[in-house]
Order: structure tokens, then sequence, then C-alpha cells
């Protein structure tokens, strides 16, 4: 019983150790949180993890890039609380408008261990007003040379979609199969992504992804990680197979095409795209 007893503790606390979390699902209206996991989350807030890529080396540890923050945080709206346990409280700088943190992590060696092009993973939790639900975000991130949204030196040119999908089936005159091919830039843990229609989809059908709204008629859908495949390396070639179908007495089929694409940080569209005009 002595060794069966040592056993049952040792898994219980090698679980207690386990935090489940799945990634953010409003990157269209937030794109830094296609950083951003959600591990629990309630009316006036949310408890989350912030996976934050790592674009300089740390060793020797460059102190003027750090001098204003480690981790700088910039929110849509003012907060009531932001929590951050690794952070030092004393050495937080806040704006008056409380939408904008800049965060001093409290031990300097848990970054010198970290090494270029990895993660570093910061535990989060913020408060605000309860009507806020769903409004509030992060539209800034800045951590070393790493910083969201990408400073802009001029407007953006999205490229057009088509290729970066394969048409696998274009037979069926309701509809079409195919894949998307997607290069990625950076490692991710889990992903999601939108794709809008220039016309309204009865059904689009995602066997390895988990596809929301489920509603007819819809132009612009968001699709999630399932549990197993949610892990992608750095530099590869993101491929997702898919199926559509549309109401043919409505549209031709010439006329019904993929317009924008989101996954992370990656966008493709069309000039014509309006995110707002879909009904997610």
């Amino acid at each position: 019983m002595g060794h069966f007893a040592t056993a049952f503790l040792l898994l219980v606390s090698s679980l207690i150790g386990i935090v489940y979390s799945r990634p953010a699902r409003d990157v269209g209206k937030f794109p830094c949180h296609a950083f951003l996991d959600i591990i629990n989350e309630w009316p006036d807030g949310y408890r989350g993890m912030l996976e934050l890529p790592v674009l300089q080396e740390m060793t020797p540890y460059p102190q003027d890039l750090f001098k204003d923050g480690h981790v700088i945080l910039k929110f849509n709206r003012s907060l009531n609380a932001l929590d951050i346990p690794e952070g030092d409280h004393g050495l937080r700088r806040v704006s008056n408008d409380n939408r904008e943190y800049r965060i001093f992590i409290k031990f300097t060696d848990q970054l010198r261990r970290l090494r270029l092009n990895s993660f570093f993973s910061l535990d989060m939790t913020i408060h605000h007003e309860r009507w806020m639900k769903g409004k509030i975000g992060i539209t800034g991130i800045q951590f070393g040379k790493f910083q969201c949204p990408e400073p802009k030196s001029e407007a953006i040119k999205y490229p057009d979609c088509d290729q970066y999908i394969r048409m696998i089936d274009n037979t069926p005159p309701d509809g079409f199969r195919a894949e998307f091919n997607i290069p990625v830039n950076y490692t991710m843990k889990g992903w999601n992504m939108e794709v809008g229609f220039t016309k309204e989809i009865l059904i689009l059908d995602v066997p390895q992804g988990i596809r929301t709204p489920a509603a007819r008629n819809v132009k612009i859908f968001s699709i999630e990680n399932r549990e197993y495949n949610g892990f992608i390396k750095k530099n590869s070639i993101f491929k997702l197979e898919f199926m559509v179908h549309f109401d043919r007495n409505r549209f031709k089929k010439r006329y019904v095409k993929i317009n924008y694409i989101r996954f992370g940080t990656f966008q493709c569209r069309l000039p014509s795209f309006d995110h707002h005009s879909g009904d997610m």
C-alpha cells in the first residue's frame, strides 16, 4: 500500500501542473490575439497565456532594448486590473487611462535563458467592466524586437488568396473541394483562422478543424485546430482540406470565391473585401 500511495501522489502532482488552454477566437477583431491562449474566462475578464516570439539574442542581455519595459501591452479600452504574477508591480508603469502597461519581469535570469526564435510565455489575468465583454482586447504588444502589429512603413498591399488555395475537385455544380496552402513563419502551439467568401455559403465543411458559425448563408467563418493538430513548425506550409457548398439558384459558380484568409499574422485578401460585410 505504501508504494501504491506514493505512486498515486506523484500522479496527482503531475496532473496539477497541467493547464488547458485554447487559442483566442477574436483574432479578426484583435490581430495581436494570435499570440494569446485563453485558459479561463468569466463575464468581467479572463486568464490567458501570451506566447511571445524571441526575436533577439538574450545573451549578452540587451539592456537598452528593455529599458522601457520587458513587455509593453496596449488595450483598446481601460482595464480595471491587470495581474501578471511574473511582473514586478513596483516597477510597472501604467498610463493615466489604464490602457497601456509597461511590465518588468521580476527575475531577469528567466529572460536570459531564452533562446533566439523560442517563445516567452507570460501568464496574465485581466478584469474589466461586464458590459465590455467581447469589446475589449489587446491592440499592441512589444517584447524586445517583436512588435504586434508590425510597424507600418507604407500602406499594406495584401496578396490575392488564389495562390494559397489548391483546387482538388471543381466538378460539383454547387461547390468545390480544395486545400489551403499557407506559409508559416513562426512555430505555433495552436492555430485559428478566418476565411471570407464573396457570396453567402450554405456549408463549409472542414474535417480537420472546428468551424464556426454553424449557420447557413454566411460569408465569414472562423476555424480553429482540433486537440491533435494544433502544433505547426516554423518555415512549414500549413495544409487544410475543406469543401464548400452554395445555393446555385442564387449564385453562379464563377462568382463564389475566397476573398480573405487570416491565419495567425498571415493575411491575403481582395481589395474589395470588407471584414464588416459578413456576419460571423
